[in-house]
């Protein structure tokens, strides 16, 4: 029921009720007979004046009621004719979807603007058609290298780092690198790093990276340890160390072959931070150069926790990828030595490596691993394993490698000969 036949129901109680009540007062018998009539009349005019003002009054009440009902309900009205003509609502994954695309739309925009930018400004420094169009693109350059703006300053930066095989006076943006090293903003801080090698001098460069390595920021030390490990100065690999070794040992197995493979060498003072990283698949091709050309020795910790690995099932390609003979000096060659500089094997892991290539030889249902196993026996030169080489040669474990067999074991012999 609506407010105004609401309020008219109430009206009309009401009134019935002041009409009642007149009503009664005109059925009182008069107390004191006719000298009580003119104010018995006076009071009840007064009384009938009232409610008929009561009732006006509750009259204009309903009409402006009924009025706001009419209003309110064309209102309702004019908000569902509307409503019928939008669209649904978008699911919260349709929304994300078409909110993505908005986002990479302006992406692209911007990206092909900077692109269209980065290549007009490139293309006036690499040429040499006009000496004045390259100093206005140098020109150009040196107020990046100066704005405030971190798209400017990074372009510029990128920029310079981009054009170190073009050559023109590199040094005289120097100030602005070393400005950029000390910025609050990462980004900023991690292209002038690639930059520092470009403006300073060999000399004071890795006094610059050395103080990047103590960055707040893990990417900056990290791409500073990277540039210091691969110095030629001792005492700046040994600054790389630490974070070296948190990398590897926090970051995910893609950052950790990314951070392998951009190192020219590994510090052995990691090598229990190698040890442990060995039976990762993705990580042996990294790995495997930085044992075989990165480093003077092969240590026995190394070879020990290849050997667990081949025991509890890792492949014998994996361990010969390591433990290739070919690629590592197992001490039979100190007059010529291996070229490339692969590293020696140390002789407290000799064993350790012997024993292993005697079970591949044994074990390995592969007869190119048996081969190369074989190989390694003769690079070591050990004769203590002839007993265990006749042993496999008079079983059937001998099949197809019959002839590399007997050709150890003669070379071998002849090695226990000389040092008889």
């Amino acid at each position: 029921m609506k407010t105004a036949g609401l309020v008219a129901l109430w009206v009309v109680s009401v009134g019935a009720a002041l009409a009642g009540g007149v009503m009664a007062v005109r059925r009182e018998p008069p107390e004191s007979g006719p000298a009580r009539l003119p104010s018995i009349v006076e009071k009840r005019g007064e009384e009938a004046e009232a409610t008929s003002g009561l009732l006006a009054k509750l009259e204009e009440l309903r009409q402006a009621i009924a009025a706001k009902d009419s209003e309110i309900d064309r209102l309702r009205r004019e908000l569902e004719a509307v409503k019928s003509q939008m669209r649904p609502p978008l699911s919260p994954e349709l929304e994300k979807e078409l909110r993505d695309r908005i986002e990479w739309r302006e992406r692209s925009k911007a990206d092909e603007a900077w692109r269209q930018r980065w290549g007009s400004l490139r293309t006036k420094i690499i040429q040499r058609k006009s000496k004045a169009l390259r100093e206005e693109g140098l020109a150009e350059l040196s107020a990046l290298l100066q704005s405030t703006e971190t798209q400017d300053l990074e372009m510029g930066l990128g920029m310079l780092d981009g054009l170190s095989e073009v050559k023109f006076d590199k040094e005289k943006f120097r100030p602005y690198v070393l400005a950029a090293l000390s910025d609050e903003r990462n980004s900023v801080r991690r292209l002038a790093l690639d930059c520092a090698r470009l403006v300073c001098p060999y000399e004071g460069r890795g006094e610059i990276v050395a103080r990047m390595v103590q960055d707040a920021d893990p990417e900056i030390r990290l791409w500073a340890a990277i540039e210091l490990s691969n110095s030629s100065a001792p005492e700046q690999k040994r600054l790389a160390i630490p974070a070296l070794r948190s990398a590897l040992e926090e970051g995910d197995l893609s950052a950790k072959r990314d951070l392998l493979g951009r190192l020219y060498s590994l510090p052995e003072e990691l090598d229990d931070v190698v040890v442990k990283l060995l039976g990762e698949k993705e990580l042996e091709a990294p790995l495997t150069r930085l044992l075989h050309h990165g480093r003077g020795t092969l240590n026995a910790a190394t070879v020990q926790r290849l050997s667990e690995m081949y025991e509890k099932g890792t492949s014998e390609e994996t361990i010969l990828s390591f433990l290739d003979p070919g690629r590592i000096d197992l001490g039979s060659r100190e007059e010529v030595g291996l070229p490339g500089g692969e590293p020696r094997l140390a002789k407290d892991a000799r064993p350790v490596v012997r024993d292993t290539y005697l079970r591949i030889v044994k074990e390995s249902l592969r007869r190119g691993y048996r081969h190369q196993a074989l190989e390694g026996l003769r690079e070591l030169g050990d004769p203590s394993v002839i007993p265990y080489l006749d042993e496999i040669a008079r079983s059937e474990d001998a099949e197809g490698i019959e002839k590399e067999l007997a050709e150890t074991i003669e070379r071998l012999r002849q090695k226990e000969s000389q040092q008889r």
